[in-house]
């Protein structure tokens, strides 16, 4: 009995670890092009996200399933490897190793990794008149959010959206995989 405590704590503290881990760390239709507006939609999506932040590394697998309706899993480090994450607009639940923590997201700091990338994407999709720029042949959408400036880096010839910035929130994620859910 002593043992499976002992496990069921430990499963649990690895639970724990990886939310703090990740925590410390109007709307119109837009176009599909990029001549006045962002090259993405609100429509449903899966990418490959590599996240550097000054705390962490990691990749996930992100789906965003509609404004605010987003799902992340975990794939690497080996640390928290099958954390999933599932974002409502309203709560944040979170899973690992058959353990399930939900938390209203005013308990969840707005620096919390997975929200910063998230909104980032929520507000340039509701965004109803988007002004971008082209850097290097490159579209470059710019924005806020509550904790950091942003920018959206469009690959020119799939319209994929390949990079994201947070300079005041030292975080930036690579993007690729990107697929339009049906």
């Amino acid at each position: 009995m002593l043992v499976i405590k002992k496990r069921l704590l430990k499963a649990f503290s690895v639970l724990i670890l990886a939310l703090i881990v990740l925590t410390i760390t109007g709307c119109d239709k837009l176009k599909n092009s990029i001549s006045g507006g962002i090259p993405i939609s609100d429509t449903p999506f899966s990418a490959r996200m590599e996240i550097d932040t000054e705390d962490i590394d990691f990749v996930s697998n992100v789906k965003r399933l509609g404004m605010g309706l987003w799902e992340m899993e975990v794939l690497e480090p080996e640390a928290i490897k099958g954390l999933t994450i599932v974002y409502d607009g309203k709560s944040v639940s979170s899973t690992m190793n058959g353990f399930t923590q939900t938390q209203p997201i005013e308990n969840v700091t707005d620096s919390a990794v997975f929200l910063q990338i998230f909104r980032t994407i929520d507000n340039a999709i509701s965004t109803v008149d988007p002004q971008g720029k082209t850097v290097d042949g490159k579209y470059v959408l710019d924005g806020e959010i509550p904790t950091s400036s942003f920018e959206i880096i469009f690959n020119p010839e799939t319209n994929a959206p390949e990079e994201i910035k947070l300079p005041e929130a030292a975080m930036q994620a690579y993007i690729s995989e990107f697929q339009i859910l049906s």
